[in-house]
């Protein structure tokens, strides 16, 4: 199993893949992990042509979790 360091900060690490450790995770608003959720949903589901803007929207989310909790 890979893993790296949280990427809020916190010295905690994490699974590969992982938005960030469980202990942070858990401080992220729930309207925003929701959002993290569904555009991830959307972009293992999603059309190949809708790659770039699935990806964008997923990243965005994932950044917001990070910004939430810094």
């Amino acid at each position: 199993m890979i893993t790296e360091k949280c990427p809020t900060g916190c010295g905690r690490m994490v699974e590969a893949g992982k938005v960030m450790c469980g202990s942070c995770w858990s401080r992220v608003p729930k309207p925003i992990q929701r959002k993290v959720y569904s555009t991830w949903r959307a972009l293992r589901n999603g059309a190949k042509d809708e790659g770039p803007t699935l990806r964008y929207d997923y990243e965005t989310a994932r950044e917001a979790a990070v910004e939430a909790i810094r």
